[in-house]
């Protein structure tokens, strides 16, 4: 794929609180958002199915492909309760030798780590001990999910789920969330909810469409020259006009920013203007890129358009996130390294092979679980592997490698899954299809303009 060079998987890592930092400037954003110092991985506060839906996307590579990376979840447990490491191991996860819990505290002296899965992998859970307090736990752990509208504010579950942050290896990431679907609540919402949502869907484009713009921020370069890529939320978007009044636009830190109610304002007549507006950093430069960026992204939803069809999955109130390169002379020298020759296919295969760490896997070690993907849904079946104590200690994740991204053109990922699950026999997911398909046509028209 063109867009970028997806993250590959990794052994867990042992995590706490410290390893994250609040963004420059997520203060408009999600309360609780972190990342790490690099800037490469984010943690936010999350629901229990949210997290589950991540883990069991394992089992469907192909829609994976077009996922934030998920490296697991930070747990605090000081806000988890004992019912947390009891759901975790009804659902599969193994505890090994010498853990233990104290039923005298809310804190648990064994913590759960969650690898992240390779595309096809088969493995789930694994837990390890640990001291810290808090760090990457099996998304099983987490309580049965509900409805939780978050209103920008904080989750309050105890938990936040570990992603890639998708504008890391952009110099000036211009950020574009698309809200997907015209029904936009799930079968576990209360009826003031489903009243609410439908007002939403009618009022703006999510009707007619299928999908509407959540928010968006484009790089202008005025008074943000300290505004770098990998400490820019990409995940937050959507509130990052509350400082203003809804719908005003906000220049700051170098971007202009156009809040939820900017979308909300748009229709179907001139919901064109919109993209424009978002493709308009793509202009600045000395050769007009945005017919590019706009060609490669109706590309790339084809791409999900057809991974989707081939899904049985619900997912209300998901987005699309659509990235690119803001900053003129980083997109000229992103475009020209894609033109390199990538090393010889040899040499990667000889420094994989130096990494790789064989175990073998006994008889009995192994057994199939079900995930359960959150009220009123079905459980999926997955593999959980008991690899014991001295695999579980083997390797561990660097978060915040020297190395630097490298340069991207644009990237395109479906995110936000607190209200998704897999639908086995329901057949794909039309809901979200129509705001692919119609997002699509509207970017392969301005890809001709």
């Amino acid at each position: 794929m063109q867009s970028s060079s997806r993250s590959e998987s990794a052994m867990t890592a042992k995590l706490d609180h410290d390893s994250f930092v609040a963004f420059d400037h997520a203060a408009a954003g999600h309360e609780g958002v972190q990342c790490t110092v690099s800037g490469t991985f984010i943690a936010k506060p999350c629901t229990a199915q949210e997290v589950a839906f991540y883990e069991s996307s394992a089992l469907h590579p192909a829609f994976q492909e077009f996922l934030p990376t998920y490296i697991g979840t930070l747990t605090s447990a000081n806000e988890q309760q004992p019912l947390a490491l009891a759901a975790a191991q009804q659902a599969g996860a193994i505890l090994l030798p010498g853990t233990e819990y104290s039923s005298a505290s809310d804190t648990p002296t064994a913590t759960v780590a969650s690898q992240a899965p390779a595309a096809g992998a088969t493995t789930t859970p694994i837990v390890t001990a640990a001291p810290e307090t808090a760090s990457l736990s099996s998304p099983a752990a987490a309580a049965e999910s509900s409805w939780v509208p978050s209103n920008g504010k904080k989750l309050e579950t105890g938990i936040s789920i570990v992603l890639e942050n998708v504008a890391a290896g952009f110099k000036r990431p211009n950020v574009l969330d698309v809200k997907l679907g015209a029904r936009l609540w799930a079968d576990d919402a209360p009826p003031s909810k489903r009243v609410k949502l439908d007002a939403v869907s009618k009022e703006t484009t999510s009707s007619t469409l299928g999908f509407r713009i959540a928010g968006m921020k484009v790089w202008t370069g005025v008074s943000g020259e300290t505004d770098e890529g990998s400490r820019t939320d990409p995940y937050a978007t959507k509130y990052e006009g509350a400082e203003g009044a809804k719908g005003q636009v906000i220049e700051a830190d170098g971007y202009k920013r156009y809040d939820k109610w900017y979308g909300r304002s748009l229709t179907e007549s001139n919901i064109k203007d919109g993209f424009r507006t978002f493709l308009a950093g793509a202009k600045a430069g000395a050769v007009d890129r945005s017919q590019l960026i706009a060609r490669r992204l109706a590309e790339e939803l084809k791409q999900v358009q057809e991974v989707l069809e081939s899904e049985e999955s619900r997912m209300y109130s998901s987005s699309v996130l659509i990235v690119y390169e803001g900053d003129p002379d980083a997109m000229e020298k992103a475009l020209e390294e894609e033109q390199e020759p990538r090393p010889a296919r040899e040499e990667e295969n000889d420094d994989e092979e130096d990494e790789n760490v064989e175990f073998e896997i006994s008889e009995g070690s192994f057994q199939v679980v079900d995930i359960p993907l959150g009220q009123g849904s079905v459980s999926h079946q997955a593999i959980n592997i008991n690899l014991g104590p001295e695999v579980a200690e083997l390797g561990e994740l660097d978060l915040d490698e020297d190395e630097e991204d490298p340069p991207k053109v644009h990237d395109l990922r479906l995110i936000d899954f607190a209200h998704a699950s897999w639908t086995p026999g329901q057949g794909p997911d039309e809901n979200v299809l129509k705001g692919i398909r119609s997002l699509t046509q509207i970017l392969e028209e301005l890809a001709l303009e």
